[in-house]
């Protein structure tokens, strides 16, 4: 059954929205340009993988759960935000082993990413809404469409704008100002998620 379109606008504009601006899952992928195909692969890859679970989830009542355990809802905003500052810590001190431009630290795994999206609220938000919106088991199929056709290019425009940057980072000074600086970025978002949740 074709979902509503009247329903179904709204989600996309939101989903396009969301994917698109500044959070947590942006900020990896660019850096992971940076860093080449694999890695790319890795964040997206494990994103979409980790969105599509959590609408999973949701649909299946995990939402109304968290919803009826606060405690439940809070602690898993903060392993995201403890995950979140773990992968900025390693960016800003990365080991005492000497790096170059396409090497440690290591972007995500897969299922890493996956795992995230579990803890992530930008991601509870986006799912969650768009199942609000769509409800029913009819319309799992158009929202897991929509998620995968809409996040995956959103997320591989910020890592081109990472390989793009890639001539500039060239010096081993301007990488470290910018690890450093993707790093803060890290540990804003996860200092945020953390702040609202508590």
């Amino acid at each position: 059954m074709i979902p509503d379109m009247n329903n179904l606008l709204p989600v996309v504009g939101m989903l396009i929205a969301t994917a698109l601006t500044p959070g947590p899952n942006n900020m990896l992928a660019l850096e992971s340009g940076t860093r080449g195909t694999r890695a790319v692969l890795r964040i997206v890859l494990g994103t979409v993988s980790g969105s599509l679970l959590l609408l999973s989830l949701i649909s299946l009542g995990v939402g109304a759960l968290l919803a009826a355990l606060p405690a439940l809802s809070t602690g898993l905003t903060i392993l995201g935000g403890a995950y979140l500052a773990w992968l900025g810590v390693r960016l800003v001190w990365p080991r005492s082993r000497p790096r170059d431009v396409q090497t440690g630290p290591q972007p995500a795994t897969v299922r890493a990413m996956a795992l995230f999206q579990l803890a992530n609220p930008k991601a509870w938000l986006l799912v969650g809404t768009s199942v609000t919106l769509l409800p029913g088991t009819e319309n799992l199929l158009p929202l897991a469409l929509a998620i995968v056709v809409i996040t995956t290019p959103c997320l591989l425009l910020w890592a081109l704008v990472g390989a793009a940057s890639l001539r500039l980072l060239r010096r081993p000074q301007s990488r470290r100002r910018f690890d450093i600086c993707m790093g803060l970025a890290l540990a804003t978002s996860a200092s945020w998620s953390v702040l609202h949740a508590v």
